[in-house]
């Protein structure tokens, strides 16, 4: 009897733990805008992630649509909700693939996992993440350790991301 009790809280802990991995991958699906690490006012560009379900994830720079008038060219304001967007020119649009144990995520090219790649003047976004927060779906912090193909050096990336 006390070997079978053993047996079933094994089973439930093992459930209960596989449970949560899945829950963090479902926290990740949705719309995401990245947090920029400089001053607001020097922003030009904005960066919105989408993860989809079934490891898609596509990265999206925009900066706001410029507007001519007699006074000179001015620019609307940055987006911040997914209907911005249409107020906005689209500087790149890229698609990756991605992986997750949830508690580190890979991204990828797709078909080209080795390769670093540059995207619009700055590093890939590629490599081996940690996901250090994932706080009720709403707010995600994730430091690249690993460039792609394992590669450690100068592999620092930290991105924040809020769910919108």
């Amino acid at each position: 009897m006390k070997r079978l009790s053993v047996i079933l809280a094994f089973v439930a802990v093992a459930v209960c733990f596989s449970s949560c991995k899945i829950n963090r991958q479902d926290k990740m699906i949705g719309y995401w805008k990245q947090v920029p690490f400089s001053d607001p006012d020097s922003i030009q560009t904005a960066r919105f992630w989408t993860f989809y379900d079934g490891d898609v994830l596509e990265v999206i720079d925009v900066k706001p649509k410029a507007d001519s008038s007699s006074s000179g060219v001015s620019y609307g304001p940055m987006p911040k909700t997914k209907e911005d967007l249409n107020n906005c020119d689209t500087i790149q649009k890229l698609q990756y693939t991605y992986t997750t144990d949830g508690k580190e995520l890979s991204i990828f090219m797709p078909g080209e996992e080795s390769d670093y790649l540059y995207i619009v003047g700055s590093p890939s976004i590629c490599g081996e993440y940690w996901l250090d927060e994932l706080k009720k779906g709403k707010r995600m912090k994730m430091v690249r350790r690993k460039q792609p193909g394992g590669i450690k050096g100068g592999a620092y990336l930290r991105i924040e991301l809020v769910k919108l």
